[in-house]
């Protein structure tokens, strides 16, 4: 999925990662908790996604994915259990300041970016 918008991604985040102080990914991967993939295998996705941005001289700080299958689970988006986990992890990232959202829409593949 990430090769469908890796170019655009790329040159987003390397040319505008200056101007934020914080960058983060935050995804549903329900392929994980049904078990189509690994952990494994998308910390490998992740990780090949991260040395694209870093090599166009963007950056990653983190990211943060719900493997629940149900849509209702607390740590899915629309829900506020990633975002709470965000301001646990970066104590400067206070409640409102996350929101500036990028949504990448290819074909079935759902991202956002969260930018701060």
């Amino acid at each position: 999925h990430f090769r469908s918008i890796s170019i655009f991604l790329r040159h987003f985040i390397s040319k505008n990662s200056w101007k934020f102080k914080h960058i983060f990914v935050v995804t549903n991967q329900r392929c994980v908790g049904r078990g189509i993939i690994s952990e494994m295998q998308l910390a490998e996705i992740h990780s090949k996604m991260n040395e694209k941005i870093l090599k166009c001289g963007g950056r990653i700080d983190k990211i943060y994915c719900s493997f629940a299958v149900d849509s209702s689970a607390s740590d899915r988006k629309p829900q506020t259990g990633m975002f709470l986990q965000i301001q646990r992890d970066f104590a400067d990232v206070k409640q409102g300041e996350i929101g500036d959202c990028l949504y990448i829409i290819k074909g079935t593949y759902y991202e956002n970016l969260y930018i701060k």
